[in-house]
């Protein structure tokens, strides 16, 4: 079964995501113009797997997505996700594992073109993402966890980090945002924040972009610039490459 050919209509019959085009365009951002003929994606925290099922349809050989439903995940999500496999027949190429990234088998390493890891950063350790900027040994907590999740990759493959930043108009103010009703603040970090982090641990940081909310993808450069991220979403995309030189 083709994902692409009947992509809106699964989508929604499967509770992936709200529609095909909405899923597109932000997979779209997340990854840009990568080709996924025959490569590997790993997804940490990957939910329903919405992402690793867009992989697939566009190719990619492996989907792997570790979910282990504790905070800061969707309850059931892991549920959503195998019954899509189910469905589409596509356990050969996309596989659920319920554990934490830390406790994949040694075999995992170097094995993954992508490692993604989209609104879950900061939810890896909470407590220490809160104390980045004061504290050393949660920014140490940090690089660890970027040098981990390097360690997955392949030499040239490419980690993609993305997450609501720290400021925002709306938490700057104390307000919730009608944007973002859910997201505490003060435990994100900003992109480069994140990006010196990611430096450390070894990665190279090539691409930072802001993402683009769907009403607004007509809107070009208006909708990706700092001040109109700051307004609504303050949401971001970091692409970063592993290399053995």
């Amino acid at each position: 079964m083709s994902f692409g050919e009947l992509n809106d209509e699964l989508v929604r019959q499967l509770g992936l995501y709200s529609r095909w085009p909405r899923l597109n365009h932000r997979a779209r951002q997340l990854f840009g113009t990568e080709d996924f003929h025959d490569k590997s994606v790993l997804e940490i925290g990957c939910g329903r797997g919405p992402f690793l099922l867009w992989c697939w349809s566009k190719g990619a050989r492996r989907c792997l997505g570790v979910e282990p439903e504790v905070s800061g995940s969707a309850s059931g999500s892991g549920s959503v996700f195998e019954r899509a496999i189910s469905t589409l027949n596509c356990s050969d190429r996309i596989q659920l594992l319920r554990c934490r990234f830390e406790d994949l088998p040694p075999s995992e390493r170097n094995q993954s073109d992508f490692v993604l890891l989209y609104n879950v950063i900061d939810h890896i350790d909470e407590e220490a993402c809160a104390k980045i900027g004061h504290d050393p040994a949660a920014e140490k907590r940090y690089v660890d966890i970027f040098r981990q999740l390097s360690g997955f990759l392949k030499d040239k493959g490419r980690l993609i980090v993305s997450d609501a930043a720290k400021n925002n108009f709306f938490g700057d103010l104390g307000l919730v945002s009608p944007f973002a009703r859910n997201i505490y603040w003060p435990r994100h970090q900003n992109s480069g924040t994140w990006k010196k982090l990611i430096h450390r641990a070894g990665l190279t940081p090539v691409r930072t972009e802001w993402t683009r909310p769907y009403p607004f993808r007509h809107f070009g450069n208006l909708a990706t610039n700092h001040l109109t991220a700051y307004l609504i979403l303050s949401h971001f995309v970091i692409e970063s490459i592993k290399s053995s030189d």
